[in-house]
Parts: C-alpha cells; sequence; structure tokens
C-alpha cells in the first residue's frame, strides 16, 4: 500500500511521553500486545502508558514463549518472574489480560514461533473494541515481532480497502545496546535503544 506511511510520526525520549500525553487525553481504548520474557525492559512502556492513560480503557494481549526444555533462556526464569510479578501490580484491577502461548519449536525440533505469532490475530474483528492497537517489541525475539507486525499491517490494509473501521496502530521499543549485546538466544535479537513509537493512521 502506498500510502501506508504517509501519515506515521516517530517520537523518542521526551518525545514520547508529549506524544501520548496529549494523545491519551482524549479517550481512548487500547490493546497493548506484549511479550513475556526475562528482559528487563518488558514492563517500561506498559509502566508508562497505563501512568498516563486516564480515559478510557486498556486490555492487553500477553504472549508467552514455550521454547522447549533445551533453551538457554531457561536459567532466566526467576527473571521472567520478576518482570510477572511487575507486570501483575501495574495491571492488576485495570487491565483485561488475554494470554496467549506461542510454541517456538515443534515436537520434531521444527522452529514454529513465526508460524504461530502470525496467527494470534486473523481479521478486524479482532481489533472492533478498540482505538488503538499497540505492540511493544521491547522482549519479542525478531522471529515474533516482524511476522506480528506483518499480520496486522495486513489486516489493517484489508479493512482499508473495504472501507473498514480500523484502529491506530504503534509500534514501541525500548533500547539498552548493553542489554541486546548480552542477549544470546535461539533468535536473532532486533531491539532499539529508546522509547519510539510509530503511528500509522
Amino acid at each position: 500500500m502506498g500510502n501506508r506511511w504517509k501519515n506515521n510520526s516517530l517520537s523518542k525520549g521526551e518525545l514520547f511521553d508529549q506524544f501520548w500525553e496529549e494523545y491519551l487525553s482524549k479517550e481512548k481504548n487500547l490493546l497493548y500486545i506484549l511479550g513475556w520474557g526475562f528482559d528487563p525492559r518488558m514492563c517500561h512502556g506498559i509502566k508508562k502508558i497505563l501512568e498516563i492513560q486516564k480515559n478510557g480503557t486498556c486490555e492487553c494481549v500477553l504472549i508467552e514463549y514455550k521454547e522447549g526444555k533445551t533453551s538457554p533462556s531457561k536459567k532466566h526464569g526467576n527473571l521472567k518472574e520478576i518482570n510477572k510479578k511487575e507486570f501483575d501490580t501495574l495491571t492488576n484491577n485495570r487491565v483485561r489480560v488475554t494470554p496467549k502461548k506461542i510454541s517456538m519449536v515443534s515436537g520434531s525440533q521444527h522452529k514454529t514461533g513465526s508460524r504461530e505469532a502470525a496467527k494470534i490475530f486473523e481479521n478486524i474483528s479482532d481489533f472492533k473494541n478498540y482505538t488503538d492497537v499497540l505492540i511493544d517489541i521491547s522482549a519479542m525475539p525478531v522471529s515474533i515481532y516482524f511476522p506480528l507486525v506483518g499480520k496486522i499491517l495486513h489486516i489493517i490494509d484489508i479493512a482499508k480497502e473495504k472501507s473498514l473501521k480500523i484502529p491506530n496502530f504503534h509500534i514501541i521499543v525500548t533500547e539498552n545496546p548493553e542489554i541486546d549485546s548480552n542477549i544470546h538466544d535461539m533468535e536473532i535479537d532486533d531491539r532499539q535503544n529508546i522509547f519510539t513509537v510509530l503511528l500509522l493512521v
């Protein structure tokens, strides 16, 4: 779609806060898509959004990665639990959370994460209750967020062609190069250093 990017905006650092403070001054119903992992940046984005949002609703799809018994990230299970406790504290009595599990490998050890990520959402009706869809890729491997972002864009494109109501779509990421350099997972990592938001309307 040639015009897909014509109304996008990119906000970094303090501009991230300014953008969301102005944007969320009006009532918005948000769907926040988040990965549950050991990365300490997992909750930074949703914490900031929930601090700023005073009107409207926020629901969350929390993606858990089933990586198999041999995954090197198994040794970081305590960090995952620390993140989950923070997430539960942030969302308790405020955010309706829908868990989604993605198997990263099949029983025959074939990688399946990308294919399963693309199946989380099927069509525009999955977003009918929301003004905005936010995906936070800070704690997601590229093999998950790349097909997931692609699928959401595809759904929006199809809905546009049919003149259906579509949500605004935002991508949020928190970068820390030092953390990234120390993450050695079964997939490539591709995370960024500062809060950013990409708005598509």
